[in-house]
Parts: structure tokens; sequence; C-alpha cells
């Protein structure tokens, strides 16, 4: 497995591949992807990138003051989840940077973006919209 592990690494570090965090509801392999939860600006389809601000502004506002100082000073990341997902896991999906303009690429990321536009709404009701984080750190 070395092999695979270097050869992983060298596509990653010629930018052909990256790695997009993925929200599920367990680390099982029947789990349910819920949506991307992508950490970095510039590595993301943009509505990847709403999603996990409001997830992030959803969480934080969870928090008490205590914690969400924490939360800032270790700067994690945030996701509310519900309580009938108990095991929720975030798993990082390679993909080709440089991706094949084909139906099944199409398809996976348009339902990508329905998934996201169904839990951004949830996230930002949490939040009360009312913006107290900004930016994922």
């Amino acid at each position: 497995m070395a092999d695979f592990w270097a050869a992983l690494m060298a596509l990653e570090n010629c930018g052909l591949i990256e790695f997009i965090p993925h929200v599920f509801e367990s680390d099982g392999p029947e789990a349910e992807m819920l949506h991307a939860y992508p950490v970095k600006d510039g590595v993301c389809e943009p509505w990847e990138r709403r999603v996990a601000i409001a997830a992030h502004a959803a969480g934080f506002i969870c928090l008490t003051p205590g914690q969400r100082q924490w939360a800032i000073e270790q700067a994690r990341h945030l996701l509310p989840a519900p309580s009938h997902i108990t095991r929720l896991a975030v798993i990082g999906i390679a993909r080709l940077r440089y991706r094949p303009q084909t139906r099944m690429t199409a398809a996976w990321f348009a339902k990508s973006k329905d998934r996201s536009e169904a839990w951004q709404p949830v996230y930002e009701m949490i939040a009360g919209n009312d913006g107290a984080v900004g930016q994922i750190a």
C-alpha cells in the first residue's frame, strides 16, 4: 500500500486531484452522504462552500460563549447534527481537478448541489441568519 499512497500524494501535490470533505450519516459502507463540507476556498464548488459556512455558523450559534472561544482558538469546523444521527462522519473524497465532461459526472454534481441546497436553509434557520461567524477559518 505504500506505493499507492505515494502515488496518490504525488497526484495531489501536482494539483491533479483534491480531497473535499463530505458529511455522512456514519462511516459505514451504506451511509448516506449529506453534503460536502469544504474547509478551504478555491477547491470546491460555490454551493459546497455556502453550505459549509452555513453549517459552521449553525454549529457556532449552538455553543456557549466559552465553547465558542475554544472553537475559535482551536480553529474547529463546526456542524450541528440531527439527534437521530449518532455516528456522523466527515470523509474526504478525492476528485479530479479537471473533471471529465460526462453525464455521470454532471449527475453527481447536480445531486451534490441539490443536497447542499437542501441543507443550507436548515443551517441558516438554526443560525438565525445573523452571520455571527462569517468565514470558516
